[in-house]
């Protein structure tokens, strides 16, 4: 409910208006180890994850912006029409 205070900080829940036999109806699922072959597969998937998600924080953590390939070409125009400001 909108709006609703709890008195205490982990309450019990309320009782169920359900039927007793619906519990007969729950799946019971078995747990069955995969095949050696299909783990050792998933187990490698799992590390190269890691290492992709590791890498990745590493590269934000450590950026450093590099300098241009290219030399700069020559001024522009405009900038040799225009007066400095240092003089």
């Amino acid at each position: 409910m909108t709006g609703e205070q709890i008195p205490i900080a982990n309450p019990p829940p309320l009782p169920s208006h359900l039927p007793d036999h619906v519990l007969d109806l729950a799946v019971r699922a078995t747990r069955k180890q995969p095949p050696d072959d299909d783990r050792r597969s998933l187990e490698g998937f799992r590390r190269a994850a890691n290492y992709i998600a590791a890498g990745k924080t590493a590269s934000k953590l450590t950026y450093t912006p590099l300098p241009p390939l290219t030399p700069p070409g020559p001024p522009h125009p405009s900038s040799l029409l225009l007066p400095s400001r240092d003089t």
